[in-house]
């Protein structure tokens, strides 16, 4: 009896847990994989055995459809498959910490922005003098993006990613896309919280913001950690449910 409490206990408290203000309900509904389908593995915690994966189902015109699913492999013949519940008109964004629902899956809508007269502009203060730096101390093959400064570059075949933020800031090392989901502002050389809202970028009149992910436009998140948590607590049922309910760190 014990040990069935220690399983019950954790998920009805990751069920119950708050900071949604509406009462939506959504769940990760059991499925299983046709020999049609296949996955795309995404991210493994292999000492658990959870996996986080796409399921990609062809369409008859080479069009495809995915579907978002986190398992756990019972043993080498079993594993529990559950999908996330997904809407028409967005598409998932997975970052470090959450699985988030945007409006506009196509874009990086996060990162660093620069407000100017009410207006978000295309081009970030220095930039461009960051870029030429690095193109200066090419030594091979190379090529180079940039995207809300988040400079990507491919040099002599070794791939690297430099952040706006390590080289205007002093913070020289932090990672800013892993910091809480808030929206920030550089005020002088300190970052400080201005709105927990992201999409309350777009009420800036001036100045250099960042957005951790998953960003602006977001229908909901989830905390992937609880998500896992989750489909690990029923893993160790006799009979496991064919839906489990969860709840939004937004909506």
């Amino acid at each position: 009896m014990r040990n069935i409490l220690n399983i019950i206990l954790p998920l009805m408290a990751f069920m119950a847990v708050s900071g949604c203000t509406n009462n939506k309900i959504y769940y990760l509904v059991k499925r299983n994989i046709s020999k049609e389908q296949r996955i795309d593995t995404i991210e493994s915690l292999q000492d658990q055995n959870l996996f986080l994966f796409n399921i990609i189902t062809q369409g008859a015109l080479g069009d495809f459809e995915n579907e978002l699913a986190i398992a756990r492999r019972i043993n080498k013949d079993s594993t529990l498959i559950y999908s996330i519940q997904q809407s028409n008109n967005e598409g998932p964004r997975i970052s470090d910490k959450y699985i988030a629902y945007v409006k506009l899956p196509g874009y990086q809508n996060w990162g660093w922005f620069y407000m100017k007269d009410g207006k978000l502009l295309d081009k970030l203060p220095g930039i461009d003098k960051i870029t030429d730096s690095i193109k200066s101390r090419k030594s091979g093959r190379f090529s180079i993006s940039q995207k809300n400064g988040y400079i990507s570059y491919v040099d002599n075949n070794e791939k690297k990613v430099l952040d706006y933020g390590n080289v205007i800031t002093n913070y020289k090392t932090k990672d800013f896309k892993n910091l809480e989901f808030k929206l920030y502002q550089l005020i002088g050389d300190e970052l400080k919280v201005i709105s927990s809202d992201g999409d309350d970028l777009f009420k800036q009149k001036e100045g250099l913001y960042f957005l951790p992910p998953p960003g602006y436009g977001v229908n909901r998140f989830f905390s992937k950690r609880e998500l896992f948590e989750a489909v690990d607590s029923v893993s160790k049922l006799k009979s496991t449910p064919e839906q489990i309910e969860i709840k939004p760190v937004k909506d």
